[in-house]
């Protein structure tokens, strides 16, 4: 009985600890505020160049007539901005970035309201790729096993009819 009683009271203290710790979690968030979901963290590195994005209202679901606004800006640039998309959709696939850093931000409104300032909610994006140092020894590889290949082929049909002939 004795040994029940320290256990109740243990997991009551865990259970207790989890509630603050989720509470304190929820005060802090800033709800309806805009940001993104995926990538994970605040910065994002790639070698191809492309970023997959979702997005969307934090500490609240999916709200109707809800318009967002996502733009990047290039390493270097502070004044201007490229708009990436404008609409109701809460993720985007974006491609072709050049190498070096891209900043991504996002707004949102409501349907018939004003965007808000920026916030600070803003995604790091880095693009190094691969060396082409690498890459031309692998494509001269890749192109010799590709005539071996076509010469085995041809090579082997010759010798088949060859025997057969005979």
């Amino acid at each position: 009985m004795h040994h029940a009683l320290i256990r109740l009271r243990t997991q009551s203290r865990t259970v207790a600890a989890i509630l603050i710790v989720i509470t304190l979690q929820l005060l802090t968030v800033d709800v309806g505020a805009a940001g993104f979901q995926e990538p994970d963290g605040e910065s994002y590195q790639t070698d191809d160049g492309t970023v997959p994005l979702v997005w969307g209202e934090i500490g609240v679901g999916p709200e109707p007539d809800r318009v967002y606004e996502v733009r990047r800006w290039s390493e270097g640039e502070t004044e201007s901005s490229l708009l990436v998309y404008e609409g109701e959709d809460t993720a985007s696939f974006v491609s072709g970035l050049n190498e070096g850093k891209h900043i991504f931000r996002i707004r949102s409104k409501d349907r018939d309201g004003v965007y808000p300032e920026w916030g600070d909610e803003s995604l790091e994006v880095t693009v190094d790729y691969i060396d082409m140092a690498i890459v031309w020894p692998l494509m001269g590889a890749g192109a010799v096993c590709f005539i071996v290949l076509i010469l085995t082929i041809v090579l082997g049909r010759r010798a088949v009819e060859r025997k057969e002939i005979a």
